[in-house]
């Protein structure tokens, strides 16, 4: 699920960009869509939510706070939330 919510994170991103900047060339909107999408940004999202509450590891590095390790499995859990919302609201054709 966190691929899905990499790709859908992207296409959202992708999709502000080319509304926003409809005369723009590639590299300002891909640079656009590096800002919006990065584990700096999908941590302070995901503690904004209240995932780094919800979010347990077994290694002793996650537990210390600002830890890289941490910081990569929130993003990467606030990734696999959103694919699993996406899938969820999804008809099973």
């Amino acid at each position: 699920l966190e691929w899905l919510g990499d790709a859908l994170l992207n296409l959202a991103a992708c999709d502000f960009a080319l509304h926003y900047f409809p005369e723009s060339h590639e590299e300002p909107v891909t640079l656009l869509r590096t800002a919006l999408v990065n584990n700096a940004v999908l941590i302070g999202a995901a503690v904004r939510c209240g995932m780094h509450r919800c979010v347990r590891h077994k290694d002793a590095l996650f537990e210390e706070e600002g830890s890289r390790t941490r910081g990569k499995m929130l993003a990467d859990a606030f990734e696999a939330f959103l694919g699993a919302l996406y899938h969820d609201r999804q008809p099973l054709g």
